[in-house]
This record gives C-alpha cells, structure tokens and sequence, in this order.
C-alpha cells in the first residue's frame, strides 16, 4: 500500500532521488537509493579533476559563490545540488588582500616592532638601555650593599617602603639636571628616605651641596645611619680643583654633604633651606600631602617637587602650586614594578617673611667647598632640619663620631626584639 503525499508529511511534486524498496539477503525489505548514470559519471569526473585544482588561485572574475543547498519545502530535508567543475573551483577558494586600482604591489614584507624597540619597563635593565652611572655612585652603592644588603625596607610601622633601582634613579637624576635646574649648588631633600640611596645617589651625582633624608621608621633611619657610618671613611668635603668626568674613577673619594635624621615632616613648618623635593609618596595619606603642599608653597627656596602621584592629585586635591614638567617611568628594586615618577615646577614667588615665620627660620652658614666655584653662605634653614643640616655640611670628624653614636648606642647594642612563641600543640596519637 502506498503511502500519500500527506501521510508524508511531504508537498507533492518531483523529487531529486527516486526511492525503492529492495528485498535483502535474508529477505527483508530495504530502503536504497536509485542513482542517475549521468550523476555517478558526473561526480566521478568532479572527483578525479579536483585532484588537479589550484586551490591557491582566485575563481575567475564575474563568478559568484553558489548556494549548496537547494530550496527545500517545509518538513524536507535539505538535498545536496550537483556541482560542476566550476562551481567547486568557486565555492573553494582563499581570501586574498583587495588591491588598489592603478597600483602596484609592494614586496616588502611588514615587519612589527621588536621588543627592543621598545622602551618598556623590562627593556630598561637590558644592554641597549643601560644607564651610566658615575664610579662615585658605583661605588656608594656596592658599599650599601656590603652593609645592609641589596634591599631595603625592614619596616613594620611606617609607610610602604619604595626602592628605585640604580638605573632608575640615575634616570630621575638625570631629567631633574636637564629640566629641573638640579647641580652642585642645589639642596636636595628626601621624604621617606629609608636606607638613603637617593641621598647618597644626588651627592655623588650631580655633587649637591647638601642630600638630607627625613624617615619616619626608626629601624630604617638606624641603618641608614649604619650605611653614612660605612661611606664617611671615603668621603672628604671636596675635590680636585678643575676636576673632569673622565678623571673619576672608583678610586676617587666620594663627596661628603649627607646626612638623616627621624622624625615626621609635619613638624617642619616650611622646606626651607631645600630647593628640590623628592618624595617616593605612594603610601602618603592626603592630609600629609596637603600639609607638605602648604610648607612648599609658603617656603622661601623650594622650586621643584618630583613626586609619584599624577597633576589631578597634586595640584588639583593636594594644593601644590606647581606646573607639570615631565614624567619618567622608574623600575622598583625586588619587586620589578613600574611606577611613573612626575616632576613639577613651582609656580609662585617666595612671599615675604614675616615676623611669625622668621622665628622658625634659623640662619645656617655653608661653608664653601674645595675644588668648587662656591662661597661661604648663610641661608635659612627650619628649625626641624638645623641639627641636620649642620652636621651635614660641616667638617666630617663631627659627623662621622655622630653616626657612630647612633650606631653604637641604638643599632648594634640595641635589645634582639622578643617574638612571643605559642605553646607546643600535643596531638594524641
């Protein structure tokens, strides 16, 4: 009994492939397929032919892609189209680039830019950008490193510890001497200045007359003051009259004019006697920032600050009145991070002293160092920074028997801190 084209589920009309019930072997019937001679010898040509395709070439021009799959009524499944020799070479084919009318093409090959090109925080430890670092602070940095190994921080209380690379300080060194009038005459003065590289750093190079470094974690200012105590035997006041880059080697003595002290910023009432700033100010809450900003901007000498936080903070939420110079990436010692390092120039004059503000203000002399077009002179130093300052730019003797008293009496016979240890535990067995 044959079944209708509704029972189907199929549209009338005719159909690709002819459908016959053919008995089998063990005599059942079957489903197979009845297939056109024309078809099988078509599809054997396409197959034997397409063997010998280019698949690489484009289909010819003015042949557009057709459709495999033929309209099918609804409830029906798709049925496969024959295709000829063409079709298949124009159905199987590989994007190519569009070419420009009138133009010809290019043999070069595009080449995308190497790592070394680039200048990232990775590529600023590698042989094509290293920095050179004068022998002086070669030398004061492995003497660091002899005392107190190669990082710092040993902090529990203070603010988060920041150690620039070698490298990388040479680097903020280097912009603050091209754009922000950093030389031999400035007065340099760190914030948070831990185990004292930077100040080390900026009196060997570009030899500041005076590098102080404030800290508030006393264990770091104890070793910092550990590392002065280890510098001061190769240090002297001076230099050689008309003495050249080129003549100094690591033999040469280093240059005097450091020292730190503990204490926190706040207490000063303006930065003064400092001309630059530098601050490594991260971990610094606002209100610190605020009440540095209000020291700076009312100070008779400061002209520059080079902190780690970017203009919208510095000049619009923390008050600094200051213009952005330029900005540098830094690499941090340890850790390998990046941080972006922004230099700005004061903007205001120096306002008129008044009687309240010359009572914080003590007058220190600076005496002129050898082998420098310097003269003795008395500039106005805050009261916080007068100790300090003192023994920094005096003679050695009294800073080298100071540091040794901090030494002495506060880091090496200091008590071991006591670590309060938990019972043993007993487990049963």
């Amino acid at each position: 009994m044959s079944l209708s084209p509704q029972r189907r589920g199929r549209s009338e009309g005719p159909e690709t492939d002819d459908v016959k019930l053919t008995p089998s072997r063990r005599g059942k019937k079957s489903l197979a397929k009845s297939v056109s001679p024309v078809r099988v010898e078509e599809e054997e040509n396409i197959g034997l032919r397409s063997k010998k395709l280019d698949f690489t070439s484009s289909p010819k021009k003015g042949k557009s892609p057709r459709s495999y799959d033929a309209p099918t009524s609804p409830g029906k499944s798709p049925v496969r189209r024959t295709l000829s020799l063409e079709d298949t070479a124009a159905d199987i084919k590989v994007e190519t680039p569009k070419k420009s009318p009138g133009r010809k093409e290019s043999t070069k090959a595009v080449v995308s830019p190497s790592p070394a090109t680039a200048i990232s925080g990775l590529a600023l430890h590698s042989a094509a950008h290293k920095i050179k670092c004068s022998p002086r602070v070669e030398k004061a940095y492995q003497i660091v490193r002899t005392c107190t190994g190669t990082l710092g921080g040993n902090g529990t209380t203070g603010a988060i510890y920041g150690e620039l690379t070698m490298g990388s300080m040479q680097r903020v060194i280097n912009l603050m001497v091209e754009k922000c009038e950093l030389n031999d005459q400035s007065r340099f003065i760190d914030v948070g200045s831990g185990l004292g590289k930077p100040n080390l750093h900026a009196a060997q190079d570009p030899q500041c007359r005076l590098s102080v470094g404030v800290e508030l974690e006393t264990i770091r200012w104890q070793l910092s003051m550990y590392n002065l105590k280890c510098l001061l035997p190769e240090c002297t006041r001076g230099k050689e009259k008309n003495e050249k880059s080129s003549d100094i080697t690591k033999d040469t003595p280093l240059l005097s004019g450091v020292n730190f002290m503990v204490g926190d910023i706040d207490e000063a009432d303006y930065t003064d006697p400092f001309t630059h700033i530098y601050m490594y100010d991260l971990g610094f809450p606002p209100p610190l920032q605020q009440s540095i900003a209000n020291k700076f901007n009312n100070s008779q000498y400061a002209q520059y600050l080079i902190s780690y936080r970017p203009p919208r903070r510095v000049i619009d939420e923390y008050g600094y009145d200051v213009e952005f110079v330029d900005q540098i990436t830094t690499s941090m010692h340890g850790s390998g991070e990046n941080h972006m390092a922004y230099f700005y120039r004061r903007l205001s004059k120096a306002p008129k002293l008044t009687a309240g503000a010359r009572s914080s203000l003590r007058e220190v002399i600076f005496p002129a160092r050898p082998g420098f077009t310097e003269k003795t002179t008395t500039i106005l130093v805050d009261a916080a920074f007068e100790k300090c300052v003192k023994l920094a730019v005096g003679d050695i003797a009294p800073l080298e028997k100071y540091a040794t008293l901090i030494v002495d009496t506060q880091l090496l016979n200091s008590e071991r801190p006591k670590r309060d240890r938990k019972p043993a535990r007993l487990f049963d067995a």
